[in-house]
């Protein structure tokens, strides 16, 4: 199962790899939906909208302030593979791998193992985005729920190396050189092969044949798996997804939940396969409206067509009222009241 981001691929087609995950998680939006998707209340739409989103791993980018800012439906996509696809974790030592074997970039035991050693040593105030914030020096701002998360989309909030190593320039396919942005960001339109050979051309392998310190290397190295393919702070490393956010299933108010409870469903990586390629394939909806069917008192029904579709989806928008919408992301979901 993907969260669609529109295209004829699984994921935006500059990206190799798409994120998937499976069926521990559908089996959790399916609780969700079934505790509030049923609703006509807009607020309580919102409420599993969210819920649905940071589960997967998204950041809450629904901020409690309101004006002009309306809450769409989430559109997934549940697929059957091809007999021949691969499903990999995205550990990061998956991640290595297939830099080697696809990207043709190397890197040595010593600097995978000098990257991965910080996540299997944090305290216990300590959490995957703040090693991620640790490695590269890129920082977020604010408190939650309105933090900003660190992105590598803006090299300049990270640290000089990072900065460095991702100022490099790709040459597009029309011939032009263009400086290298996110893979995936708007208005971005290199691939994440042009971006990895980008980095480690201009940056990894000249340093590494000059016997720079891994150390210095590590960050930079980091920075690249989020700049080039996704793999963004809150890639664990071990196969679950993460966030900042509140879990919806803890039954306490988010500031009382533990990092641990911040762990959520398995998480693949698949290649990013054209929807016309799978075997099978279902794009739902969260919530879910039939044409001429009702989206409550905030808003109609907007169809999304996607192919091989034979029949638009519809979903909704809403519009919150008031910043009151948004209390259960610091009071807690209340999944079991």
């Amino acid at each position: 199962m993907t969260s669609l981001q529109g295209g004829e691929r699984l994921y935006p087609e500059q990206y190799q790899y798409a994120w998937a995950n499976g069926s521990t998680n559908a089996h959790r939006y399916l609780e969700l939906n079934r505790r509030w998707g049923q609703s006509n209340n807009p607020s309580i739409l919102i409420k599993m909208l969210t819920a649905i989103d940071t589960f997967i791993g998204f950041p809450v980018y629904v901020r409690p302030y309101v004006a002009d800012n309306p809450v769409s439906s989430l559109i997934l996509a549940a697929y059957t593979l091809p007999q021949d696809a691969q499903v990999q974790v995205p550990s990061f030592e998956a991640w290595f791998k297939i830099l080697e074997e696809e990207f043709e970039v190397f890197v040595p035991l010593e600097l995978g193992r000098l990257m991965v050693e910080p996540y299997t040593k944090m305290s216990v105030q300590e959490d995957v985005v703040d090693v991620f914030t640790k490695l590269t020096g890129c920082s977020g701002s604010g408190t939650y729920p309105n933090r900003e998360w660190p992105s590598t989309e803006n090299p300049g909030s990270c640290s000089p190396e990072v900065q460095m190593a991702l100022g490099f320039t790709v040459q597009l396919n029309t011939g032009e050189n263009v400086p290298a942005c996110k893979v995936g960001s708007q208005n971005c339109a290199i691939s994440s092969k042009q971006c990895f050979d980008g980095f480690n051309n201009s940056y990894l392998a000249p340093n590494l044949a000059n016997n720079m310190e891994y150390s210095i290397l590590v960050g930079p190295l980091r920075a690249a798996l989020a700049f080039c393919q996704d793999a963004n702070p809150f890639n664990t490393g071990v196969g679950l997804g993460f966030n900042t956010a509140a879990n919806p299933f803890a039954c306490t108010p988010w500031s009382e939940q533990s990092i641990g409870d911040r762990y959520t469903g398995r998480e693949f990586i698949v290649k990013n396969i054209k929807l016309i390629d799978l075997p099978q394939l279902e794009i739902l909806a969260f919530p879910a409206r039939q044409e001429g069917g009702s989206c409550g008192d905030a808003g109609g029904a907007v169809p999304v067509p996607y192919p091989p579709q034979e029949k638009e989806v519809y979903t909704c928008t809403f519009l919150p009222e008031s910043q009151n919408v948004f209390d259960f992301l610091t009071q807690g979901y209340g999944f079991w009241d």
